[in-house]
């Protein structure tokens, strides 16, 4: 068991931007009894810390977050006080912490300090709505807070997190942002609110999971392709000019697929096309409406828009 951990541990200290420091590698290793999941292949890998069932964190810890302004007056749909129909609302539970106890197919069954017992219904995707692991607060904090990170989305929210209405956008990617706080958000689909500050001064967000544990681990909300942990313009070596389309979201002729790459998402087909014996690339996208980008020898040549 000691060596497979010391292997374990060799390979998240060299996995790549796993986090920022071994002390860091290590811990999560130590928290997380990763020891474990020794044989983990990288596809459990969404963030710094590694994905796991429900199950794998049973004897956990985990906070029931905050409702939506929408949703307050009907409070919290799924969770219950073992043995009660009564329904709870943000007064009763928000932020509570709750030891998850067991799962079954259907419902996760938890505990709080005082011993109260609480069940939640399981989703047809093995969620638990409403609520998040504690380790995904603790490790995104510890890694991040008060730290410089550089956004890889487009754009980010400006304003107050909880006035989802009223927050307006800002053009950010490859923007280096000062993170403020990380605070609880009001869905498990993406628990984190990162909060942060930009070059220029502005106060905004963007949500992200660490881990996707509990999640349905859809890619948009992957910390890793929410945020880059290095400046961008050193890792791709780039001309002004090149920045500076990049930073428009516009694909134009003699783009490379790495950088077609980097404002755009994997395509959704890939058709080989051969005109004169030239062999192209036809990468095809769906949505938000149908486009395509043909290459040759790895450049565009047409774009269809």
């Amino acid at each position: 068991m000691k060596n497979t951990l010391l292997i374990l541990l060799i390979a998240l200290i060299n996995f790549p931007a796993f986090c920022q420091s071994k002390a860091d590698s290590i811990e999560i290793a130590r928290l997380l009894k990763i020891d474990k999941m020794a044989k983990r292949p990288d596809r459990y890998f969404f963030g710094p810390v590694p994905y796991r069932t429900l199950e794998e964190t049973i004897g956990e810890e985990y906070m029931i977050l905050p409702l939506d302004s929408g949703m307050k007056k009907f409070g919290y749909t799924y969770i219950r006080a073992q043995g009660s129909i009564k329904r709870l609302y943000s007064k009763d539970i928000e932020g509570k912490l709750l030891v998850l106890k067991s799962v079954t197919k259907d419902s996760a069954y938890f505990a709080d300090s005082d011993g109260n017992k609480y069940v939640s219904v399981i989703a047809y995707n093995h969620t638990i709505a409403n609520i998040a692991p504690i380790a995904e607060f603790k490790f995104a904090r510890k890694l991040y807070l008060n730290k410089t990170l550089w956004i890889k989305t487009f754009t980010v929210k400006v304003g107050n997190h909880r006035d989802v209405i009223n927050t307006e956008t800002k053009n950010a990617i490859f923007e280096p942002v000062h993170i403020l706080d990380i605070v609880p958000s009001t869905s498990n689909m993406y628990p984190l609110v990162f909060i942060i500050k930009t070059s220029d001064g502005t106060i905004g967000y963007t949500v992200a999971a660490l881990s996707k544990t509990n999640t349905d681990r859809d890619p948009d909300f992957d910390f890793y392709n929410r945020f880059y942990i290095k400046d961008p313009k050193l890792i791709y070596k780039y001309t002004p000019a090149m920045w500076a389309n990049l930073k428009k979201s516009k694909v134009i002729i003699g783009m490379t697929e790495e950088q077609v790459l980097l404002i755009r998402k994997d395509p959704d087909q890939v058709n080989k096309v051969i005109v004169g014996g030239k062999v192209y690339k036809d990468w095809i996208y769906l949505e938000p409406k149908y486009h395509s980008y043909l290459f040759l020898n790895g450049k565009v040549t047409m774009v269809k828009e």
